[in-house]
């Protein structure tokens, strides 16, 4: 038995209140594991007998990636992240003597954020088998609502009978970089953004096709992630996109485009979060300058960019438009 080796005999990955996450060594952690998993209470949770000996144990494959837990120093547990070619999904085991002691839950929530930040996931998975209302009181604790489209109907491992585990979820929440499976609804984001503008101006289908509330198209914006290679960045909030922006890079300035929050969540600080990225993201790509362009006739947005720094560099009237188009910049 390993249990309470040393803190220092592995690497620490996140430290919190005592709780830390841990590298898992096989020859320290594995034997512990496999008792905890020959536990009454875990093979209830986990809905599975466990192997009937160590050496059967070790013959059973398991793809998880495992995170050894410690607490002040002693190893109580370990988290155990399903293999890249799934969906996230965290599971949890405390030692026996080391259970209702809050362990759990603060190990689970600082493994989340772990997960978060390390792996970039936009949501992680976690199960709790139909009874189990220690576990749905921890997942709760931890931020995870229910996603029922993921329980499944599962056989007791014992009796047989039809148990239902429960899935939850969380999602990382702020801003993060766009991937092509967000594309469609980020389209949706740009269209209803921008459609507030064109119903306060006047501006139609009809009078203009090319502003963005009516050209924004699931094609254009593949283009750009695709051809162009544009970075793009969302706000998503809950599992859903509220915000949105884009640069396009050339000979050291950056064009800011289309970037835009979704009515029902303005005035939050969500655009100028956004913006305060695009400056950060625009600088590390190596831009000097920030450039943007608006719709000239509305002094709101304009006095909303000028707040951040943005000076007016001039205007143009084209033929295809019902405005007139403003130009904006910002030195980096």
């Amino acid at each position: 038995m390993n249990k309470g080796t040393d803190i220092l005999e592995r690497k620490i990955y996140v430290e919190e209140n005592g709780i830390a996450l841990a590298e898992y060594v096989f020859d320290l952690d594995e034997r512990d594991i496999y008792d905890c998993w020959r536990d009454e209470a875990t093979e209830s949770g986990y809905n599975n007998h466990a192997a009937p000996t160590f050496e059967e144990h070790l013959k059973r494959p398991i793809r998880s990636t495992k995170i050894m837990i410690t607490k002040d120093g002693k190893t109580v547990g370990c988290l155990l992240l399903s293999p890249p070619d799934c969906d996230p999904d965290l599971a949890i085991m405390i030692y026996p003597e080391y259970r209702y002691q809050g362990i759990g839950t603060a190990a689970f929530r600082l493994g989340l954020k772990y997960c978060f930040d390390k792996y970039g996931f936009d949501f992680i998975y976690a199960g709790c088998m139909e009874g189990n209302e220690v576990s749905r009181k921890m997942l709760a604790a931890c931020g995870m609502v229910p996603h029922p489209e993921g329980n499944v109907l599962e056989k007791h491992y014992i009796t047989g009978e039809d148990r239902t585990q429960y899935d939850f979820v969380k999602y990382r929440n702020g801003i993060m970089r766009v991937e092509k499976r967000d594309v469609a609804e980020c389209v949706e984001v740009i269209k209803t953004s921008f459609k507030t503008v064109a119903d306060e101006f006047g501006f139609t289908e009809e009078n203009a096709p090319r502003f963005t509330a009516f050209a924004m198209s699931e094609d254009r914006l593949l283009y750009h992630f695709d051809v162009e290679k544009r970075p793009m960045y969302k706000y998503a909030d809950g599992g859903k996109i509220v915000g949105y922006y884009s640069f396009l890079i050339k000979d050291g300035e950056c064009e800011l485009n289309n970037l835009c929050v979704l009515p029902r969540r303005r005035h939050e600080g969500i655009g100028g979060a956004l913006l305060e990225d695009a400056f950060r993201e625009a600088k590390d790509a190596g831009c000097t300058v920030m450039k943007i362009g608006i719709v000239e006739e509305n002094e709101v947005l304009k006095e909303w960019y000028a707040k951040h720094g943005f000076v007016h560099t001039g205007c143009r009237k084209f033929d295809f438009f019902p405005f007139t188009c403003g130009y904006m910049e910002k030195k980096l």
